[in-house]
This record gives C-alpha cells, sequence and structure tokens, in this order.
C-alpha cells in the first residue's frame, strides 16, 4: 500500500484522492478475503460492485471503482499482473439515490404546527 501511495503522490493526486484509493482497496481486499491480487477475476469485481451498488449510493459505488482501476494499473505498471481485471468492468451510474420528501399534506400540516411563532414558520418556509 505505502508504494501505491507513493504512485499516486508522484502521479500528483490530491490527499483525499489518496485516502479514497486507500479505502477502495482495503474495502476490495475484504470483500474478496485472501485471494491473491494475480488471482482476482473479473467476477469477483463485478459481484464487488454490484455489493456497492446494493448497501451504498451511486457516487461511493463509482469512487470505489475508480480507486479499485487506479490500483490494478499501477499492479501493471509495476510488473505484478499482466491484465487488469477490471479493465472491462463498468463503473456503475453516479447518480446519488433521490431522498424521500415531504408531501403536500406532511408539508401543511408541519407549517400548521408552526403558526404560533412567526420564527418557525420563517425556518420552516425557507427550508
Amino acid at each position: 500500500m505505502q508504494s501505491f501511495e507513493r504512485w499516486l503522490r508522484a502521479a500528483g493526486r490530491s490527499e483525499q484522492t489518496i485516502k479514497s484509493y486507500r479505502t477502495s482497496v482495503r474495502a476490495f481486499s475484504t470483500f474478496v478475503g485472501e485471494t491473491p491480487v494475480a488471482d482476482v477475476t473479473r467476477e469477483q469485481i463485478e459481484d464487488w460492485v454490484l455489493h456497492l451498488v446494493e448497501t451504498t449510493n451511486g457516487t461511493t459505488a463509482r469512487a470505489r471503482h475508480g480507486g479499485l482501476r487506479s490500483f490494478f494499473n499501477w499492479l501493471i505498471e509495476e510488473g505484478e499482473i499482466e491484465a487488469s481485471p477490471i479493465a472491462r468492468v463498468r463503473a456503475p451510474a453516479g447518480l446519488a439515490k433521490v431522498p424521500d420528501v415531504l408531501t403536500d399534506r406532511e408539508l401543511k400540516r408541519l407549517i400548521e404546527a408552526a403558526k404560533g411563532s412567526r420564527r418557525d414558520t420563517a425556518i420552516i418556509r425557507l427550508l
């Protein structure tokens, strides 16, 4: 991991990007367990991406995919592997899940509940 991080720093990656990539590699490593990096398959990566899509938002899943892709690119440059098992695995959509919003009825009830206070009513209407 230290060598990978040094490679990222030399490439001018930000500390936040390095942290994100480190998290990606560690999460994938936990997912595949004792599988040696040279034996990682495309199917394992696809299973991991599917797991991410089901358990995180799309933006996080996309970021984790990008971090792992960079790791495998580094392994190729280092001569540790000949081909990247993630090369043909598409990144998941980066769209975040749409948050739940109040219904019109719920919003009216909230405004009614704040009627005694001009300040509270103003805050609720602003939000």
